[in-house]
């Protein structure tokens, strides 16, 4: 009988200094050595040498090969160090191992290579588990070649050679050893494999060296992708090693047996016999059993069926047994179930037939019914048994397809849900471009589009890695659950946005979200049940792996500041223009700023690397669209962006060095308290670092907002009204209620001029007459029009009542009278300045009204109508209205008349997308110019320079200015970059100067006309 000698050898403890200085191996032999003698996994004969002497080794290595027969299976088993003299030659190191004197105190490798090939045995396998070092001659230089060449110096028939690595790790000077030698993970895999049969790859009972060495090799280069096994083999036939002793029927199999339904443990027959084709003894017993236990089952379909696979006749029940199909299922099979013969571990497999044949024979059918006579017609049981075949083949068909739905693995399909996700997200992205509204690409959210298109490509790849034969097991994990992490912005934003049911596009990002969520829930329930992921921590084995990790850190936290430094400005921002008209946008940066932290950290503590690695990478991508987004959406976000990129980028150069590199000599087995403070105590620091962020920037605060801008004539004082805002003032102050005061500027020291003066609440437009004495501002919720004495900077008698909210002011060049327009009751107020009272009653603008201007005498008032702005003319003097003086074709924005009345400017458009600027002549209401491109609106402020020769549009979502050439109707260069949401324009007399209101900043923004990139600011502050 055959066989099966194992020799373990291992070496701990060196007499040399310079050996004892080194990493020490893992002490895995003696687990190894449990396994290998284990009677049922594989039964060998074991001698294991711990710390032995060279000649006491090479004693015990002549004696595993002398006398062995042909099919004996031999194992040798070496881990330690391997040695290379200045020749080449490769020594394994012993107790006794001098490196002065290798030939003579240690195993050299020819000695062991003879030793194989004087062996009888065709069936010799050598483990070595060594980390490599490399000479140091007298000279001072080491060889060139880093390799080994350890599979060169085994080669010979009838022997399998399986190396840890191939690579020298470290070298010497003197006792000093230089590079480091990390423990090798590979016998430990190995004895796992080994001891709970998870290297029984094909499922069929053995674990042949071929699957072992399949099994080890991917988990060692997922854990240490630097550490590469390699194999060597030049036998005939397969070596089984062990056999898995936790085999157990699959659970499809097994559900299938249970199953109520006599047609799914019919189908269940075909995968028995291919079990019972390919399996080993064991395997077979355990099919055989199932094959009893159906041939007793009480549907007599599968009763018969399972005992002619058994080659046993079906059982009689005094009438017909089985129908025709009953018979064809049993008929024209072979038997191969033979119970309680079984195969030698190592005995190869016999070649069989694709078919499912078992039994021996066809199995006996019953008597055949006799043909019935010509004419007559079949019998109602022959039809009976028609239909009965028809159904059984159904049922057949049916399970088959249901089995093979069955048979597949939720890790299988986990990738159906990023891929889902992405289709949504892509979906979105289509309706947003071909829809007649952007809701993506425009209002609030208008650069949410940027982040959309990231997050898409992002969950593409985390599915088309999910479903990669390479990376479905730990890459597509990896980077579905890194881009969860980073979709947490997305949620949180798309969740508070609670859009219309309009907004289509809002609603399938959501969903996209969710899916993308739902799918990180069934990854981590299915790496938890796999087990293939787990949470460990090694310490960084060099100067160079702890700088690098150190980066890291510093990286990851900066990112996560970073953010937090983002959630506080838009907060403030958020709290100071009383929310932008949508919802907070803190929250989501809350949510990206603990991913920043926790991604990274998760990252560090598991295995293996390339799950951590992809973890990382789908949180990069979804980083790259937060960070899209918010570079688009906020312009004074840059240098923060800049700094988060940054962190990315290092983050990114710090995992490649580190997956290049052997970067930790020990496991740190981490206390479960220890754990958990790691993976729940610091993301939940970050949280509580965000919500302090978050409460910091709601924090009580007053600023004053600039909303309404006048020039005095000479251009040497700007008179702004403003609204006081902030939490200080409280949730019912705000808008048209919010406290109000009017700041006089000196625009040659831009610094307020005396005390802002507080004249109630909502005020609005101001006008400035008498050669700028005197200022009249205009009150919405007090509807009335305050006058104020600019050089005493004191309210001059009572405020004038005009009527309901009155908006815009605009003095007459003579600065006799100032006209009010009341946008709560479409009419316009006059006032004479000389007795600073109304001359009538308010002066009607129709009912429809959709826009006004005044022309520069106060003559005239154009007027707007409808959705289309045709136009009508008011007389101010005569009260008469005159329609039909032209049409704008759309609904304006806002509209202002040249300084000789001849042209009116209207700005707006009926697409968001396209807003433009159209000029009408007023003397003959015709069109002379339409769709001159503008910035994105909408446009609050506009206004003609004193000259007339240039056009000047606030660009609210565009953050910027439009400038307009009149004479030639066309842009004077790009559109200017001010600052967010500008209002008002005013321009001095001299055209030089442009003053442009920002109340989302509290500032106004001044540039020069010839000089329009040069823009300064001054600040306004309530007192």
């Amino acid at each position: 009988m055959a066989r099966r000698v194992a020799l373990l050898i291992a070496t701990y403890d060196h007499e040399d200094e310079g050996l004892r200085r080194l990493t020490a191996p893992a002490h895995d032999a003696d687990a190894l050595a449990t396994v290998l003698k284990h009677p049922n996994i594989a039964g060998f004969e074991v001698t294991t040498l711990i710390n032995e002497p060279h000649y006491r080794v090479g004693e015990a290595i002549a004696d595993l090969y002398r006398d062995r027969r042909r099919d004996d299976l031999t194992l040798l088993y070496f881990t330690g160090h391997g040695l290379k003299d200045d020749d080449g030659r490769l020594y394994l190191a012993t107790t006794n191992t001098r490196r002065d004197s290798l030939l003579f105190t240690s195993l050299p490798a020819e000695q062991v290579d003879q030793a194989m090939s004087g062996s009888m045995s065709r069936q010799n396998v050598l483990i070595l588990d060594c980390c490599y070092s490399g000479a140091f001659p007298a000279d001072g230089l080491t060889k060139a070649d880093a390799q080994v060449h350890t599979l060169e110096r085994f080669r010979g028939r009838g022997r399998t050679v399986l190396t840890a690595s191939d690579a020298t790790q470290y070298s010497f000077e003197g006792d000093q050893p230089h590079g480091i030698a990390a423990q090798s993970v590979f016998t430990r895999h190995l004895v796992a494999g080994l001891r709970d049969g998870s290297a029984d790859l094909d499922g069929d009972g053995d674990i042949t060296l071929d699957e072992l060495y399949s099994y080890v090799h991917e988990r060692v280069v997922d854990e240490r992708p630097q550490q590469r096994p390699k194999k060597q083999d030049n036998v005939e036939g397969r070596i089984v090693i062990a056999r898995n002793v936790n085999w157990s029927l699959p659970a499809h199999l097994n559900h299938a047996l249970t199953s109520p339904i006599a047609a799914d443990r019919l189908a269940a027959l075909d995968g028995l016999d291919h079990l019972h084709r390919i399996g080993n003894d064991f395997v077979r017993r355990q099919v055989t059993k199932a094959f009893r236990r159906l041939a007793e089952d009480d549907s007599r379909l599968v009763s018969a069926a399972a005992r002619a696979r058994l080659g046993e006749p079906p059982q009689s029940h005094g009438d017909p047994v089985v129908t025709e199909a009953e018979t064809e299922a049993g008929a024209g099979r072979e038997s191969g179930l033979e119970p309680g013969v079984g195969r030698e571990p190592g005995t190869p497999v016999p070649e069989t037939t694709d078919e499912p044949v078992i039994g021996p024979g066809p199995a006996p059918a019953a008597d055949p019914e006799p043909a019935p006579e010509p004419g007559t017609p079949p019998t109602q049981d022959h039809a009976a048994r028609l239909l009965q075949d028809v159904k059984v083949l159904g049922a057949e068909v049916w399970h088959r397809t249901r089995d093979r739905l069955l048979a597949l693995r939720l890790a299988d399909i986990t990738g159906l849900f990023p891929l889902g996700a992405a289709a949504l997200l892509v979906a979105a992205i289509v309706l947003d471009v071909r829809s007649d509204y952007d809701h993506l690409s425009s209002g609030p959210g208008r650069d949410i589009l940027w982040y959309v298109t990231a997050m898409a490509a992002t969950t593409l790849a985390a599915g088309v890695c999910a479903f990669l034969p390479r990376t479905k097991e730990l890459v597509g994990p990896g980077v579905t659950l890194g881009a969860a992490a980073a979709s947490t912005w997305g949620q949180v934003y798309f969740w508070l946005q609670k859009p219309d049911s309009s907004e289509l596009a809002f609603r399938l990002v959501l969903a996209g979200h969710i899916a993308l969520a739902l799918g990180a829930c069934v990854t981590v329930y299915v790496l938890m049940r796999g087990r293939t992921v787990r949470f460990e921590f090694r310490r960084p084995g060099n100067p160079q792996t702890w700088i690098a990790t150190g980066v890291g850190g510093v990286a990851a936290v900066s990112g996560a500041v970073a953010l937090a430094d983002e959630l506080y400005r838009i907060a403030r921002q958020y709290v100071l223009q009383g929310g932008f008209g949508y919802a907070d946008p803190t929250w989501p940066y809350l949510a990206a700023a603990v991913s920043a932290v926790c991604v990274p950290l998760w990252a560090a503590m598991t295995a293996p690397r390339r799950f951590g690695l992809s973890l990382l990478a789908g949180w990069f991508g979804g980083a790259c669209a937060i960070a899209l987004v918010t570079y688009t959406r906020y312009d004074d976000s840059h240098p923060t962006i800049a700094v988060f990129a940054a962190t990315l980028l290092a983050l990114a150069g710090v995992a490649v060095f580190l997956a290049r590199r052997s970067t930790t000599v020990d496991l740190v087995r981490l206390r479960r308290s220890v754990l958990i403070t790691a993976l729940a105590g610091i993301p939940l620091l970050a949280a509580t670092g965000g919500v302090v962020a978050d409460r910091l920037a709601h924090a009580p605060v007053l600023e004053a907002a600039p909303y309404f801008l006048a020039l005095s004539p000479d251009g040497t004082r700007l008179y702004v009204t403003t609204a006081l805002r902030g939490t200080g003032i409280g949730p019912d102050l705000t808008g048209e209620k919010a406290p109000g005061q009017l700041v006089i500027i000196d625009t040659a020291t831009k610094r307020t001029v005396g005390k802002p003066l507080s004249l109630g609440k909502g005020l609005a437009g101001v006008a400035v007459a008498h050669d700028g004495d005197y200022a009249y501002v205009a009150s919405a919720a007090t509807d009335s029009v305050t006058v104020v004495s600019s050089l005493e900077n004191t309210t001059v008698g009572k405020p004038i009542l005009v009527a309901d909210r009155p908006t815009e002011v605009t003095a007459a060049a003579d600065g006799r009278r100032v006209l009010v327009l009341n946008s709560g009751s479409r009419t316009a107020s006059v006032i004479d300045t000389t007795t600073n009272t109304t001359t009538s009653s308010p002066i009607p603008l129709g009912k429809s009204l959709t826009g006004a201007a005044v022309d520069k005498d106060g003559r005239h008032i154009y007027v707007s109508h409808g959705k289309s702005g045709t136009l009508s003319v008011v007389d101010t003097e005569t009260g008469k209205t005159t329609e039909n003086r032209g049409t704008i074709g759309f609904t304006p924005d806002n509209m202002a008349v040249s300084p000789n009345g001849r042209y009116l400017y209207a700005a707006g458009g009926t697409d968001p997308r396209d807003d433009g600027l159209t000029v009408i002549d007023t003397t003959t209401g015709q069109t002379t110019a339409s769709g001159i491109p503008l910035d994105s609106g909408p446009h609050f402020g506009m206004v003609v320079s004193p000259n007339g020769q240039r056009a000047y549009v606030a660009n609210f979502f565009g953050t910027s200015v439009s400038a307009i050439d009149t004479n030639t109707n066309a842009a004077v260069g790009r559109p200017i970059p001010v600052g967010s949401a500008p209002t008002a324009i005013a321009v001095s007399q001299d055209n030089r100067l442009v003053y442009v209101a920002l109340p989302s900043d509290s500032k106004i923004a001044v540039f020069r006309s010839d000089n329009p990139g040069n823009v300064s600011f001054i600040n306004i502050k309530p007192r």
